[in-house]
């Protein structure tokens, strides 16, 4: 069901299609229902993906693909079905084929607006963490660095502003763990 009326046209769509609880909840319990529910969702997501009149995603560097990629990759962990390693990978080359903001790598992936409200792009980060720890691809491990270097500068400017910067604590905790760099824990 959808969280508000009439939200995207009352249709459910990858994005609210979460997946992390429902696998936390089958390693605690064995609730072999739950898995089977999970796996739904993730072949909804492949084939939502892969559907002609609504398939817009691999368009957007948004939240939307972002939601998605933290599903599978949750999926992924525990099963390892191929189908789902398979959309990873088409997901992962999406990601990895876009380009700076402004194409300047310095202000990074990450427009201010994004770093200003995280929680729309912190699943990226998250799930192409977890990604690369599975798969052990150097060029995720890179990606993640590159983006992620610019956000305790970024974070800085916003306080600095007057603004705020909810939800990277996260990432900043994982640009910690990718680089030692204890900047990111002073920006934190």
């Amino acid at each position: 069901p959808v969280h508000s009326a009439r939200h995207n046209t009352s249709g459910g769509y990858p994005s609210h299609f979460w997946t992390q609880g429902l696998m936390e909840y089958y390693c605690l319990t064995g609730d072999r229902d739950v898995l089977e529910v999970a796996t739904a969702l993730g072949d909804a997501i492949i084939r939502f993906f892969h559907d002609p009149e609504r398939g817009r995603f691999y368009s957007n560097f948004d939240r939307e693909n972002g939601w998605a990629l933290l599903a599978l990759v949750h999926l992924y962990d525990l099963t390892r079905e191929p189908r789902f390693g398979t959309e990873l990978d088409r997901l992962c080359e999406f990601i990895l084929a876009q380009p700076p903001v402004n194409g300047d790598v310095k202000q990074g992936y990450f427009a201010l607006s994004y770093v200003r409200a995280f929680y729309f792009v912190l699943n990226y980060i998250e799930g192409l963490d977890l990604y690369q720890r599975l798969t052990g691809r150097e060029d995720l491990a890179d990606w993640l660095v590159r983006a992620l270097r610019p956000l305790p500068g970024q974070v800085r400017k916003l306080f600095r502003e007057g603004g705020t910067a909810y939800s990277t604590p996260a990432a900043l905790a994982i640009g910690y763990e990718r680089t030692g760099d204890p900047d990111f824990l002073a920006a934190g």
